[in-house]
């Protein structure tokens, strides 16, 4: 009687391993992606002039660009719309999202993943957009700007940060286009 006990202790403990492995062998190209190493998600570039219906107008700060955003899911990270990004002539800026979620799986055929990282990385030119819609002119300065950090299963809804970058501020009345890319690293 033990030893029959004992085997069906095993068939259980056994059946989902099992089931892991036929999972994985079913759906190989799935579970190499899963187990992919941490890779930067980078969406493509969106470019604008800076607004100038702001400029010369009595205050000494006016926006330069109020950037918005569709959603975006990169392999199961997730970004929803609305998303903007305004940025001041004095250097603050600004980021808001509607939702942000990890939902990336990384650890094969266990439930694990990597913790990312949301930014937009922004660079700035001296010359406007071209037919192309492509910013021109050299680079006046290009930053990261970061918005949260997220772990495996995390979600966040209403996600805001702000900040100043002196950078900007120094070169305002030089900046003639801007390009924006969100980035998941």
């Amino acid at each position: 009687m033990m030893k029959n006990n004992w085997i069906l202790g095993i068939l259980i403990v056994s059946l989902p391993i099992a089931n892991l492995v036929s999972a994985a062998e079913t759906n190989s190209d799935e579970f190499e992606k899963q187990r992919a190493p941490h890779i930067q998600e980078k969406e493509k570039n969106i470019t604008s002039e800076p607004k100038e219906e702001h400029r010369g107008i009595i205050s000494p700060t006016y926006q330069l660009f109020d950037m918005q955003f569709s959603s975006w899911n990169a392999n199961h990270l997730h970004w929803d719309a609305p998303t903007n990004m305004a940025i001041q002539s004095d250097g603050s800026w600004f980021i808001y999202a509607k939702k942000l979620a990890n939902m990336r799986r990384t650890g094969g055929a266990f439930d694990t993943g990597d913790r990312w990282t949301t930014l937009i990385n922004v660079t700035f030119y001296t010359g406007p957009l071209n037919g192309q819609k492509q910013c021109t002119g050299s680079v006046i300065h290009s930053r990261d700007y970061e918005l949260m950090t997220l772990d495996y299963k995390e979600e966040s809804y209403n996600v805001t940060a702000r900040g100043s970058d002196s950078e900007i501020a120094r070169a305002a009345s030089n900046i003639k286009c801007g390009s924006f890319s969100r980035i998941w690293r």
